[in-house]
């Protein structure tokens, strides 16, 4: 052990020579650090705002139909995002929500692409990446 960790503890802090600490406590209450608090968490029975895979549904809506699909794909685009809708204003059984929700995302994503995935770009060392125009 480093004599600053020694003359930073207070007196009669030391730890046992084989290793083993005693568990940390929380200065104002005297109480361990972490674990369970009460009150903590969320409360039990609360409801989901959304259903399950509504943001992933809601994602593949704002999707664009490409001019190159045919007629009857535009439909079925246009129905799926129709039963989204449907979903998020609850005219759809809660229990069949999710699986209304994954066949309309399947289908968005089929007819119009995947959803676009974020990319981060980082300059040398992972500082900012620096354009400079210069006119001639």
């Amino acid at each position: 052990m480093a004599d600053s960790d020694r003359n930073n503890r207070p007196p009669g802090s030391e730890s046992p020579g084989d290793g083993s600490r005693a568990p940390r406590k929380h200065r104002a209450t005297g109480k361990p650090k972490g674990g369970a608090r009460p009150g903590a968490g969320r409360p039990k029975g609360s409801k989901d705002v959304l259903p399950r895979g509504a943001v992933a549904a809601i994602k593949a809506a704002g999707l664009r139909v490409p001019e190159s699909a045919s007629p009857a794909e535009r439909e079925l685009a246009d129905l799926a995002l129709r039963r989204i809708v449907d979903v998020m204003d609850e005219r759809v059984n809660p229990f069949g929500a999710f699986s209304v929700l994954t066949a309309a995302r399947g289908l968005r994503e089929e007819i119009c692409g995947p959803v676009p995935k974020k990319l981060e770009h980082a300059g040398p060392g992972g500082g900012a990446i620096v354009f400079k125009i210069e006119e001639d």
